[in-house]
């Protein structure tokens, strides 16, 4: 019958408080790895515990509130991350304070600047940040909600994908795609300077003659591209707010890219269930839609049809042509959205390519990498080139088409980024990695310092924590703690006790170990003594015990029938089976729970006589009931004559008192010798009422 609840309330300097989330603070960030796609689980994280931060309010929060923290590493050059609580359907968790906001910044915790902000007060409990970021460098990002109550969840998502043109609502221009790279569209604000240009002649839906969804363009982005490899085009919009409802038309551009008069409406996406629909349609007919393989139609209406949801067939593309793509938020709600490509066709594009030389064996403050550009524009003339040679690098970026000779200051893997544009719109991005091997110099005198450590005050509970720092060497530092990923975190907390390896690393390669050792809880138990058992009406002796420091205080739950609440060894009188629960809290905190449980046997003494002699003599002159302790009172006894008079009646008295019976008289008048009738309502401890009838004789 036993468990523990075990709670720890003391406050430290630099650690956590009772219930407090692992990251809340910057220096406990938690790290979120491969970020090229990334969604954490429904409700995986919680404000729960958060306090506000120390760091001063983002530029767009407009007041403070309780945060946590996150930390990644850039994976491509954008980066869009998502809050998502509780929506109307695709839900990522309960927080529906509607009051969230979101900040990301660039360096470490000591020295953060701000590059991304977006709050939200109202709406649907999602918000998106989009901002632009160094592929492999580390970047913080901070969630704040106001007015949120303890235990509120939510899900967060991050999105990596190569910068694009911000979207052009207009079909000319239009943003011109080059290849068929993922890209995020981070907002939709207007229709263009050219309203209704959704055409869907000899098509079902859609705005426009022979459309049977009439209704004007707006929030809108018009992509367009030119076949080079025939084949299938596929393709995905995923909303970044997870309830909008996204409508799309593709088109074929017979004139060219650059011109959209007398554009070919060739498929399109109309369906969205309205507002009061039910769950399965929107479910079937909101969030992801685009063209998919297995799909056979060309067209979804308005509304929800029966065989709608949200996808239709794939676009067969010839080599050479010119297509258009219009993406509309039907739901107006001015987000954006991501954008994945598929199938076998391909985009006229440019051929981004570099030569690294050397490209392997290159040490850190010594070697020389001399960076080649070899791209070919593919349509029109490269006009711009934009270099990023990672971190550590003698020059981190570049804006002419080079060579560039770079020597790195710093080891590791260092991601070269070339980012090319043409005049004739196309932009396009190549990644690729070196690793620099290390150059430490063993006399550095780089030392791992642990600043803070604090052992769990409960047992049961994993709240260890120590912090690190770093001294000597070459800054920045990174750690690692059994076996992590080298990263900017300097706090470990929620530890259970054990041996934690901690690393230090600086940016030479150097390194420095120490062995940091969360010791277990000292014991604190209450132990509320072994199961009983004893019969109805009976009393039996509790005896608790208590294992630990005082002081501490205790009590039982209060149960009628206990000698005292506030004693280890109490008397009780069980009413019947009875499970008295005990509780202990320590002067740190810690709270322990037992319980034991006292099995009562049901047992009913009870005796009626048959027969009485009320003639004085002081032996059986009284007709009543006796009981044991199991017995509270005689709630009603009542004896008749053979024909249903009612001779006696007593209420409410203790068994056992011959003077509280029948003394064999009517009205004063005594009765003659012969047989009664009696009926007897018994109460008993367990609050069991019994009736007991029968026969008894008089005799004078």
């Amino acid at each position: 019958m036993r468990h523990f609840i075990l709670l720890l309330i003391s406050s430290f300097s630099l650690t956590i408080l009772s219930g407090q989330v692992a990251n809340d603070e910057c220096s406990g960030a938690s790290l979120l790895s491969n970020v090229g796609d990334f969604c954490s689980g429904v409700g995986e994280y919680s404000f729960s515990g958060a306090t506000e931060s120390a760091q001063a309010t983002p530029s767009c929060w407009g007041g403070t509130g309780n945060d946590v923290w996150f930390v990644f590493q850039g994976e491509r050059p954008g980066v869009s991350i998502r809050f998502v609580g509780a929506t109307d359907i695709f839900t990522g968790g309960n927080f529906a304070a509607n009051q969230v906001s979101i900040a990301v910044y660039s360096g470490n915790c000591g020295n953060l600047t701000e590059i991304a902000c977006n709050a939200r007060v109202g709406g649907s409990n999602v918000v998106t940040t989009n901002a632009e970021v160094n592929v492999g460098e580390n970047y913080f990002i901070r969630v704040s909600s106001r007015g949120v109550s303890s235990g509120e969840t939510f899900q967060l998502c991050i999105t990596s994908f190569d910068l694009v043109p911000d979207p052009i609502s207009d079909c000319e221009p239009g943003v011109l795609l080059c290849d068929k790279t993922p890209f995020i569209v981070p907002f939709l604000e207007t229709a263009g300077n050219v309203l209704n240009e959704i055409v869907s002649d000899g098509l079902p839906c859609g705005a426009g003659t022979g459309g049977n969804c009439e209704y004007d363009e707006f929030q809108s982005a018009w992509y367009k591209w030119i076949c080079d490899d025939p084949g299938s085009l596929t393709f995905t919009l995923t909303p970044l707010n997870p309830v909008d409802d996204l409508d799309f038309w593709v088109y074929e551009l017979p004139n060219g890219v650059d011109d959209c008069s007398g554009k070919t409406p060739l498929l399109c996406m109309a369906s969205g269930a309205i507002q009061n629909a039910p769950s399965a349609d929107w479910i079937r007919c909101h969030g992801p839609t685009g063209l998919r393989s297995g799909e056979a139609d060309d067209h979804e209406n308005c509304g929800c049809d029966g065989g709608d949801n949200n996808f239709i067939r794939p676009l067969q593309m010839e080599a050479g042509k010119a297509y258009a793509l219009i993406v509309m938020n039907f739901s107006n709600s001015d987000d954006g959205f991501a954008v994945t490509f598929g199938g076998t066709g391909t985009f006229v594009g440019p051929d981004i390519d570099f030569i690294i030389d050397p490209e392997l064996d290159n040490q850190c403050d010594i070697d020389e990498v001399t960076f080649i550009n070899n791209s070919t524009s593919g349509i029109g003339d490269i006009t711009s080139f934009e270099w990023n040679f990672g971190r550590g690098a003698s020059m981190n970026t570049a804006d002419t088409e080079g060579p560039h000779d770079i020597r790195y200051e710093s080891f590791g893997t260092k991601n070269i980024v070339l980012r090319i544009q043409t005049d004739a719109g196309c932009s396009k991005t190549e990644i690729r990695s070196i690793f620099i091997e290390p150059c430490c110099d063993p006399a550095n005198n780089l030392q791992i310092n642990v600043d803070n450590q604090i052992d769990p005050a409960c047992p049961g509970l994993n709240t260890g924590f120590f912090n690190i720092s770093g001294t000597g060497g070459s800054p920045e530092y990174e750690f690692s703690s059994n076996g992590t990923d080298f990263n900017p975190i300097t706090s470990f907390n929620l530890l259970e006790p054990g041996v934690y390896s901690t690393w230090i690393q600086d940016i030479k390669g150097c390194r420095d170990s120490v062995e940091v050792t969360i010791n277990p809880a000292p014991p604190f138990e209450v132990d509320a003594g072994a199961d009983q058992n004893t019969q109805l009406g009976c009393e039996t002796n509790l005896s608790a015990t208590i294992t630990g420091n005082p002081p501490f205080t205790f009590q039982w739950d209060t149960i009628q029938g206990m000698s005292c609440f506030d004693c280890l060894e109490p008397t009780v009188l069980p009413p019947g089976t009875t499970n008295y629960v005990i509780r202990a809290q320590s002067n740190a905190g810690c709270s322990s729970v037992d319980s034991v449980l006292v099995n009562v046997e049901i047992v009913r003494p009870f005796f009626i006589p048959s027969a009485f002699s009320p003639n004085n003599d002081g032996i059986n002159d009284f007709f009543t009931g006796f009981g044991g302790k199991q017995v509270v009172e005689i709630q009603r006894l009542a004896v008749f004559d053979r024909w249903g008079n009612m001779l006696f009646l007593n209420e409410n008295f203790p068994p056992g008192v011959e003077s509280e019976g029948w003394d064999g008289a009517f009205n004063t008048d005594g009765m003659d010798t012969g047989v009664y009738t009696f009926f007897c309502e018994v109460l008993y401890v367990d609050n069991v009422v019994i009736l007991y009838e029968g026969d008894v004789s008089l005799f004078r």
